[in-house]
């Protein structure tokens, strides 16, 4: 009997450990994956504008959003929003939408809708978006 309620222990622990062992795994391949995107696509491209730089540093940095989210491919509405905030900050900087859009490894054309949406958010006075915005602003002018 004691041999039977020692197997199943160590039978137990070994399923255990496999569990922990695959979701460390999956946890492993997640971080392998956006690893790869900065090395495909790196948040700081060699012969980058060092105004952008500056103005991607300030909106990073007042939002918590790491620069190579905001210039990556993620989607998420809480990285649009800051990613539209420092395409807005750029164009009031008078750079062209292209420019901005190379920056940000997207089209001309998402440039001038993340500027537009940025803008009217800005209008109707929205709480976290305007914060980012003038706390960025308020980075920028420092220095």
């Amino acid at each position: 009997m004691d041999y039977y309620l020692k197997y199943l222990d160590k039978s137990r622990k070994l399923s255990n450990t496999q569990k922990v062992s695959e979701s460390r795994i999956r946890e492993l391949e997640t971080e392998v994956q956006k690893l790869k995107i900065q090395l495909i696509n790196p948040a700081t491209p060699p012969n980058a504008n060092k105004e952008l730089l500056a103005i991607l540093k300030a909106v990073s940095e007042v939002s918590m959003v790491t620069p190579g989210d905001l210039t990556g491919p993620e989607r998420k509405r809480s990285i649009s929003v800051v990613r539209f905030c420092f395409m807005y900050i750029a164009k009031e900087y008078e750079f062209t939408h292209a420019e901005i859009g190379r920056f940000v490894n997207r089209d001309h054309s998402t440039v001038i809708h993340g500027v537009k949406n940025y803008d009217s958010w800005i209008e109707l006075k929205y709480k976290y978006e305007t914060r980012i915005y003038k706390d960025a602003k308020k980075i920028l002018e420092r220095g």
